[in-house]
């Protein structure tokens, strides 16, 4: 072999192996400080402390964010990456694929002989790890960040403790919360925390908080901007962990309800689905219109549309890149209820309280097992399912759910 070929084979396969370390990284963000919560931060009745910042405005979107005349419009329509070019108005900043199909954790509870670890992989039997802060590594980022998206507070929280409820609100307004890797970071670090803080046991992730004013009635989350992400090329596309971002939401353990309070387009429409119950206000929009961009949804898109509204439905929104309202969302699937805008977070809430109420660990199991039955086999599923549901019996709630029923009285389930 000559010596050219001997350094280009050593060259490949240390480009190979920092590639695979790259494409393992994680990013977990989180915003709160060890000793408290820190300047701009307020509080309201019994509830936890949210943040309130100033927001940051990418200058590729400067062009979307006032209503333009029509000399303005015809500058906008014909600019590379325009979102008019799309048929979408022209407030709303980009779209974007980006999102992930799930992978479960391994059981520790049930004998590892009563079920093969191929078919009992529930993650709610783990231990429970600490969540680790660390900056965003360049190997996952696809959209674009500012400095001033680096310390503005990207996504909101509320906890609403005699609920049992955690709020994470989207809070780029101006640019109708446009997904970027400080905000997708930030947001799955908030999720993560609330995952192990025992006074949360659901949570809801919406685009807009209407009393403290987060966020945007406009948008639950418009994609990304398109721009940006054309100055990438195939190298750097490739290099980028796309899905990690999205596998990390699916790891949460506790219920999550996305409030879809706008568009939900591209990556927005991806995120949503990453959750687990999807609720629409009347005004609502969803889409994935890629093929538009002469590309493809790449975060799940694809996938999870199929499998929510049947394949004619996603084939027809994803060839014709159309968008699709609320109703027909009901009507298909897709979102579990539909509610007038004004009423959509109060609503939302009541749900997510309704589900708080009972056995943390046994809304953890549900979550599993449902989640199986698209990624099982239905003899496997059902074989999932009956370990499941025997290993409840080591349950101190279900013991009291059932004494409870018996005696014809509220069960007081202590979610353990």
């Amino acid at each position: 072999m000559s010596a050219l070929s001997v350094s280009s084979l050593s060259a490949f396969c240390r480009s190979s192996s920092s590639s695979n370390r790259m494409r393992g990284a994680r990013t977990v963000a989180t915003f709160a400080t060890a000793n408290g919560p820190r300047p701009g931060v307020v509080t309201r009745g019994n509830s936890r402390p949210f943040s309130t910042g100033n927001e940051g405005r990418p200058d590729a979107l400067a062009a979307l964010q006032t209503r333009p005349d029509a000399a303005a419009a015809a500058a906008l329509n014909a600019a590379p990456g325009s979102m008019l070019q799309l048929g979408i108005p022209h407030d709303v900043p980009g779209v974007s694929a980006y999102d992930s199909s799930s992978s479960s954790r391994a059981a520790a509870i049930v004998s590892s002989r009563a079920i093969p670890s191929s078919i009992l992989c529930s993650s709610y039997f783990s231990e429970r790890k600490p969540v680790l802060s660390r900056p965003p590594s360049t190997s996952r980022r696809f959209f674009s960040t500012s400095s001033s998206d680096q310390t503005d507070n990207l996504v909101m929280t509320e906890v609403l403790e005699d609920k049992a409820v955690a709020i994470c609100c989207f809070n780029r307004p101006k640019a109708l919360n446009a997904l970027n890797d400080s905000m997708v970071s930030a947001l799955i670090g908030k999720l993560k925390e609330f995952d192990t803080d025992d006074r949360v046991r659901a949570i809801v992730v919406t685009g807009f908080h209407p009393t403290l004013g987060a966020g945007t009635e406009k948008a639950f989350a418009a994609g990304a901007d398109i721009k940006q992400m054309n100055e990438k090329d195939y190298g750097e596309v490739n290099k980028c962990d796309m899905l990690g971002f999205w596998n990390d939401i699916k790891t949460v353990r506790k219920p999550i309800i996305a409030s879809i309070n706008g568009f939900a387009l591209g990556g927005g429409c991806e995120l949503a689905m990453a959750c687990d119950v999807l609720v629409a206000s009347e005004s609502a929009k969803f889409g994935q219109p890629e093929v538009k961009l002469g590309t493809i949804p790449g975060g799940g898109g694809s996938q999870r549309l199929t499998h929510a509204v049947g394949k004619s439905n996603a084939m027809w929104w994803m060839l014709s890149g159309e968008m699709f309202s609320a109703e027909e969302a009901l009507k298909c699937g897709l979102v579990t209820k539909v509610f007038p805008k004004e009423d959509l977070f109060e609503k939302t809430v009541e749900m997510a309280a309704k589900i708080a109420a009972f056995s943390s660990p046994v809304l953890n199991m549900v979550k599993e097992c449902v989640n199986q039955a698209a990624n099982l086999p239905l003899d496997q599923g059902l074989l999932f399912e009956r370990r499941v549901f025997h290993a409840t019996w080591g349950l101190q709630d279900r013991k009291e759910g059932m004494t409870a029923f018996a005696e014809k009285r509220e069960a007081k389930f202590e979610h353990k």
